[in-house]
């Protein structure tokens, strides 16, 4: 039985279509996927059947749920259905949460109608233990969280209400591959007994396949297939859509470095030609009050390697790139820089290492200037650190730099709010290439770009690393991307380095209870063998 018919949902701004006649229909308590690359139109499918466009974007056509058709409603009204009948889950949880609200008010908020003020702290209690979060979480604020905790703490916010539409944007992007498996279950509980339908915009094919029952694909802003999820993996009626399946294939069937490699110990792999490394942490901590994020961290890591940083949610992972970047202080311990102690205290100082290490955030809408455009985005390192460039050198540097983000130089004037999650990210890719850094530190860098830029842009760094030599250290969730992109494999788990190899090494013979949980979850999810 049908929830929610879309038909010729239309969007259009003053210039070109974001959706043009998207039409297909979700069923009471099914799970429907949405794919397609970045800037496709997925997210704003997802806010126009909200009603949450900017004011500059036209909508057109209908969405009807029974004899209601919400494009009809007065303001009032749909007010009433978002967050009650029709809740959301956001791709930047950060965006979506108010940075003045604990996480219990805004509990407290979708739960309004629903339950009575005595209820309300159980079913608090119940929203955040179901999907891995202690009950004291609820009085801590977004920032107070990490990415992954926030992700966890807006999926219960939206479940709460026991909505009977869920549309969840990319909601398991920031999550470790543990805490997918038990939000995934989660979502296949809500929509048992037909209780919760859910629509799931995804980059992940192969997820998409196993949640969902049938499939929806975009492709600049067009709906290019709807197929039942195992016919379309299996056999895909259109070239976009074959695209999509084939790389996703080439992640999972590449070689994890390492399988040919002499033996070798696990701090010196063979592929290094020079023996010094280029940066080493020595000891290094940081605690934030009574918590301690990292404890005693020791590596090092040499030119040209490209290093996988995995772990669960708070395990601290963002948290030691931004101690390399000098973005948070160290509580105890050293950074060396070529066997030079790294300081950041003087201003010449932090900008003599910037130049040669470059930082792409895990949140690249806020690390974007909402009043520049892309160009001047993507250029700004250029004058930050060469005093004097020609016109010509600027232009082609940045055409350069595009060029490896996979992006069109056609987007050199538009700005950030008019730019997909996707787009933003591989703008902040760009802005970090521009320069030529020796070093890119890469914070989940790669979780808002669908499968076949994955690759693309991948493939491009895995170049850079082996040409020009430069380093990669890559913060991901993405064990399947992990294994394709990266040289060695750092585990994280509570803030210590638990297992530490070359990537061959932990994907056939993990060492440490949490890496081989953490590895058979992930073969077991996507039908992999050892």
């Amino acid at each position: 039985m049908t929830f929610l018919a879309i038909e010729n949902l239309t969007v259009k701004a003053k210039d070109r279509y974001l959706l043009q006649d998207i039409g297909f229909r979700i069923g009471r308590g099914e799970i429907v996927a949405v794919l397609g690359e970045s800037g496709s139109g997925k997210s704003t499918l997802a806010r126009s059947i909200l009603r949450l466009l900017p004011e500059n974007l036209i909508l057109s056509g209908a969405l009807r749920v029974g004899k209601t058709d919400l494009m009809q409603l007065p303001e009032k009204q749909m007010n009433d259905w978002r967050g009650q009948k029709i809740a959301f889950i956001g791709q930047d949880s950060l965006r979506f949460l108010d940075p003045m609200m604990t996480i219990a008010q805004h509990i407290r908020e979708g739960l309004k109608e629903k339950s009575t003020e005595n209820k309300q702290p159980s079913a608090m209690t119940n929203a955040l233990e179901q999907v891995g979060l202690s009950p004291d979480i609820a009085k801590r604020y977004p920032h107070q969280l990490s990415g992954g905790q926030r992700q966890r703490a807006a999926i219960a916010i939206a479940l709460a209400a026991k909505p009977a539409l869920l549309i969840a944007d990319e909601p398991s992007s920031a999550l470790d591959m543990l805490t997918e498996a038990q939000i995934m279950a989660i979502f296949e509980k809500a929509t048992e007994n037909r209780q919760t339908a859910i629509l799931l915009i995804s980059h992940n094919p192969a997820l998409a396949v196993r949640m969902a029952e049938r499939i929806v694909v975009l492709k600049d802003g067009r709906l290019v297939s709807k197929m039942a999820s195992r016919r379309w993996w299996s056999n895909p009626a259109e070239a976009y859509s074959q695209a999509i399946i084939q790389s996703y294939h080439q992640i999972l069937s590449s070689t994890p470095y390492g399988k040919d490699a002499p033996k070798q110990s696990q701090n010196h792999p063979p592929i290094m030609d020079n023996p010094r490394p280029l940066l080493r942490l020595q000891n290094l901590s940081y605690q934030e009050k009574d918590d301690h994020r990292l404890k005693d961290i020791s590596l090092e890591i040499y030119k040209g390697e490209r290093i996988a940083i995995i772990g669960e949610s708070g395990a601290g992972k963002s948290t030691l790139l931004k101690l390399i970047s000098g973005l948070l202080p160290a509580s105890s311990g050293e950074i060396f820089w070529e066997n030079q102690p790294l300081s950041f205290q003087k201003k010449q100082d932090r900008l003599a290492f910037y130049q040669k290490a470059q930082m792409v955030f895990q949140d690249p809408n806020s690390s974007l200037d909402p009043a520049w455009t892309v160009e001047k985005t993507v250029t700004e390192p250029l004058a930050l650190y060469q005093k004097k460039i020609s016109s010509e050198y600027r232009q082609q540097a940045l055409q350069s730099a595009l060029n490896k983000a996979a992006l069109s130089l056609d987007l050199r004037h538009r700005y950030p709010a008019t730019l997909s999650g996707g787009q933003g990210q591989r703008v902040a890719i760009a802005r970090a290439l521009v320069n030529n850094p020796d070093l890119l530190l890469l914070d989940e860098a790669f979780s808002a770009l669908d499968s076949v830029n994955r690759v693309e842009i991948g493939k491009e760094l895995m170049t850079l690393s082996e040409q020009e030599k430069m380093t990669c250290l890559l913060v991901t969730h993405d064990l399947a991307f992990a294994r394709f992109f990266a040289t060695r494999v750092v585990i994280l788990h509570h803030g210590h380095v638990i297992e530490e190899n070359n990537t061959y090494s932990i994907f056939t013979k993990p060492n440490h209870p949490y890496t081989q949980r953490l590895i058979e979850i992930w073969r077991k999810n996507y039908n992999l063998q050892a």
